[in-house]
């Protein structure tokens, strides 16, 4: 008969896969315990399976090679626990050479209708400037630290900035003023860390956020002086 603790050994492999692949990572740090428990024994359980097979294969095996190794007195449930903790060490290794960590926190982000988080998973993957907008309306353009795609509790995560100007918006057009350069000041004053001016923001206080190109914000600044309305 199967003893808890060779009962437990599967369902414990599932939940070790299910929070080092990078697949199933962000989506899975979001799920009540319940879910995350019956996810993990379904995964156990296919692995159980896998391991009882390889045991039999290999019993197979060396059998007919006149190996003095008796299949028949061999229980899968004595001799899976093992091969069931190497399949689930080995499988977020060798899952994680084929879909990398920021792939799959896009993945995460479109799943759940965060795109706030994928834009700013975005922008740490490639080194994109954003423009983020909060409820006070002042406005930061930087580079993401962190997405807060990993946050358990999506309603109260965070994202981490890197901001290179700030601004505001007219409260009655909406348009962005930007009145602060941090990127000259940093390279002016050389002893200054770009980690002391990184911010952390509530995502429940942004209100926009965007991918933001200088050049086209400086062209268009230019044309509203030229031609204004």
């Amino acid at each position: 008969m199967l003893e808890l603790g060779e009962a437990l050994i599967p369902i414990l492999a599932g939940y070790w896969i299910l929070t080092r692949l990078h697949y199933t990572h962000y989506s899975i740090v979001r799920d009540s315990g319940y879910h995350l428990f019956f996810k993990a024994a379904i995964v156990g359980t296919f692995l159980f399976l896998a391991a009882h097979l390889i045991v039999v294969l290999i019993g197979n095996l060396l059998s007919s090679m006149a190996t003095p190794w008796d299949i028949h007195s061999v229980s899968p449930f004595s001799a899976s626990p093992t091969v069931i903790a190497l399949l689930g060490l080995l499988a977020p290794f060798v899952g994680n050479q084929f879909y990398s960590k920021e792939k799959a926190a896009s993945r995460a982000a479109v799943a759940d209708g965060d795109f706030i988080e994928l834009l700013i998973a975005q922008s740490i993957e490639n080194q994109k400037l954003i423009e983020v907008s909060l409820r006070n309306r002042k406005s930061y353009v930087g580079i993401g630290i962190v997405s807060g795609i990993e946050t358990i509790d999506k309603d109260n995560a965070d994202i981490k900035l890197l901001p290179l100007a700030s601004g505001y918006r007219d409260e009655h057009t909406q348009e962005l003023f930007i009145t602060e350069n941090y990127a000259e000041v940093l390279q002016e004053h050389t002893y200054l860390r770009y980690d002391d001016f990184c911010i952390v923001i509530p995502i429940s206080e942004i209100v926009s956020a965007r991918v933001f190109d200088p050049d086209a914000y400086t062209v268009f600044q230019e044309e509203k002086e030229d031609f204004p309305l």
